[in-house]
């Protein structure tokens, strides 16, 4: 990859595997400092950690829990004195919910998946956004799904969690378009990560059906958009909402 992040800061939440380790690695690549957050697979992130090879200097892998806002802004306290503040931001933690009707998804389900994958986003935005206007530049990049369109059967608390991103999306790109801060939010398909395999394999074969194009996305792929998005040359892309769907 070019370099063309050179002396930014990234910060990826959910950032060690999947989607965010892509991204993670990607950045890198790009001549970026990298945080990324993880909250629990320590196993992952010394993975990533072994794998950035001549770029570990410029990675830092910290176990935060983004439903806990004091966590989140130790986390990015911790990264300013650090590196200074997070330019661009990549809100991609997130879970996945039980597949089942809508009455057995019970109350503690409902919460679990809001705090990780709404609150989440906003703590950590929350965390990153005051120094992006001080600078006045910034990039937040949210990774919301398909399923907060096009809903999801079985699904309600995780289709449900990730519209609540768009909102999000929509009305904090309006308000910090002055300060040249773009938001914007991607709406993966099916794609290859461990939470996709971690659906019933009936259920994955339904979704796969589905998808025009005929496969799953692949991590790389998705990161790719992400750091367009990230880049000086989608400075004029704000509030939108991307769809990486195969077709779909």
């Amino acid at each position: 990859m070019q370099s063309t992040f050179e002396g930014k800061t990234v910060v990826v939440t959910g950032g060690t595997q999947g989607i965010g380790g892509a991204v993670t690695s990607l950045f890198l690549e790009g001549g970026a400092k990298v945080c990324a957050l993880f909250h629990k697979d320590e196993s992952a992130a010394k993975k990533l950690r072994e794998s950035a090879g001549v770029h570990q200097d410029r990675l830092l892998t910290l176990r935060v829990d983004v439903s806990n806002y004091q966590a989140v802004s130790s986390a990015f306290d911790m990264l300013r004195a650090r590196w200074g503040h997070a330019s661009i931001l990549v809100n991609n933690a997130g879970v996945h919910c039980p597949v089942a009707a809508f009455e057995l998804q019970d109350n503690q389900t409902w919460i679990d998946v809001f705090s990780a994958n709404v609150f989440g986003a906003v703590f950590a935005t929350k965390a990153a956004i005051t120094p992006m206007k001080k600078a006045r530049w910034g990039r937040i990049i949210n990774i919301a799904s398909i399923a907060a369109t096009e809903g999801l059967l079985n699904g309600s608390p995780y289709a449900a969690s990730k519209a609540s991103l768009l909102g999000l999306t929509r009305s904090l790109a309006k308000e910090v378009a002055p300060y040249s801060i773009t938001v914007n939010a991607l709406l993966p398909g099916m794609t290859e990560t461990r939470m996709a395999h971690a659906v019933p394999r009936e259920v994955y074969n339904r979704i796969l059906s589905t998808i025009p194009i005929g496969r799953a996305a692949t991590s790389k792929e998705v990161a790719a958009l992400i750091a367009f998005l990230a880049s000086d040359a989608a400075s004029y892309i704000s509030g939108s909402l991307i769809n990486v769907s195969g077709g779909r």
